[in-house]
């Protein structure tokens, strides 16, 4: 569980506990330009104890909190996944758009050459 108020359940369970809001001002990106400054952003995320720096470099960052989810919604199942039980273990994501840092930073280059 990845949320503005924590990097895992205990966290967040911790921050809803004491009224904790998540909402600040958006340090992510520049926000000059934009009406909004404020949002509910994940902070203090650290891909690298999911994935390697390497996978993570061709990844989006919706694509690294989602395995991050995953691989934390697996351990807390306490479901081993095993030889035995592998075939029969899965995952179903679904996303409406995501990838809107890379699809930016892509439609920038063609915009600058084309």
């Amino acid at each position: 569980m990845l949320t503005p108020l924590g990097n895992d359940v205990a966290s967040t369970w911790q921050g809803l506990l004491e009224g904790r809001s998540g909402i600040r001002n958006i340090t992510h990106f520049d926000t000059e330009g934009f009406g909004t400054k404020f949002a509910g952003l994940v902070n203090d995320f650290d891909v690298t104890e999911y994935i390697s720096p390497k996978d993570a470099k061709k990844m989006d960052v919706f694509i690294q909190y989602g395995i991050a989810a995953g691989v934390q919604a697996l351990k807390d199942s306490g479901l081993e996944v095993n030889e035995e039980n592998a075939a029969r273990v899965g995952v179903a994501i679904g996303s409406g758009i995501g990838g809107l840092t890379l699809i930016e930073e892509n439609h920038v280059k063609l915009l600058n050459s084309g």
